[in-house]
């Protein structure tokens, strides 16, 4: 079947060799030419509009997936890395005070300390006890955001909540004696700036998704 562009071409072609005889041109040749390539032109922006149309739902389509991105993201922040960081803030600043009370703050360590028999009163005992208490509270927030948990991380969130079952036990006194057999249980330090860090690489990948989302609804049509 000859499509329309077909048939236009062929009007522009025929008139097209009478261009030598001026004289053989009528008025209906002259209507027929104009109308071709208005038809042409008009057939034209009719592709060029669908392609638009076509590109501006692709690009839509782009930028629904980075917004699905940015909120998965958001959640993970909101859900598990920041009640996270609130928990190791507060848990730090209890423990500084603790450490510097004990007789030997570089090196102490709490696990150590209550597996080997130290007993802690008045002040130093009610701050254990809420240290311990915070990190109860973590490890149920890592297990119930366990989906949410970075692969990268996870290993050291691991060693996070067995040295916090560990040191509950210790401190109920249910488990003593042999420190060094449980030194490697001990509060993986590095996991603290590791989170820091996963904090904001997240955020920066936020911001990066909502620059594009502003730019791409700022762009004329």
């Amino acid at each position: 079947m000859q499509t329309r562009l077909d048939r236009l071409q062929e009007t522009i072609d025929r008139l097209a060799k009478k261009t030598d005889d001026s004289s053989a041109w009528t008025t209906k040749d002259v209507a027929s030419l104009l109308s071709a390539l208005a038809a042409l032109a008009a057939l034209f922006m009719s592709n060029r509009a669908v392609s638009i149309s076509r590109s501006m739902t692709l690009t839509q389509l782009r930028q629904n997936v980075r917004n699905e991105r940015a909120k998965a993201l958001q959640t993970k922040l909101d859900t598990f890395y920041g009640p996270l960081v609130q928990l190791r803030n507060t848990s730090n600043l209890l423990y500084n005070v603790f450490r510097s009370r004990q007789r030997d703050p570089a090196s102490f360590r709490t696990l150590t300390a209550l597996l080997s028999g130290v007993q802690f009163e008045g002040n130093d005992k009610v701050l254990l006890d809420e240290i311990i208490k915070i990190g109860e509270e973590t490890e149920n927030l890592i297990l119930k955001s366990s989906g949410l948990v970075d692969e990268d991380i996870q290993p050291l969130l691991g060693k996070a909540t067995t040295h916090y079952r560990i040191l509950r036990l210790a401190h109920k006194g249910l488990l003593k004696g042999e420190p060094e057999k449980y030194q490697e249980h001990v509060y993986p330090r590095e996991l603290d700036p590791k989170i820091t860090a996963k904090v904001g690489q997240i955020q920066c990948e936020i911001a990066s998704l909502t620059r594009v989302d502003a730019n791409a609804s700022s762009t004329p049509t």
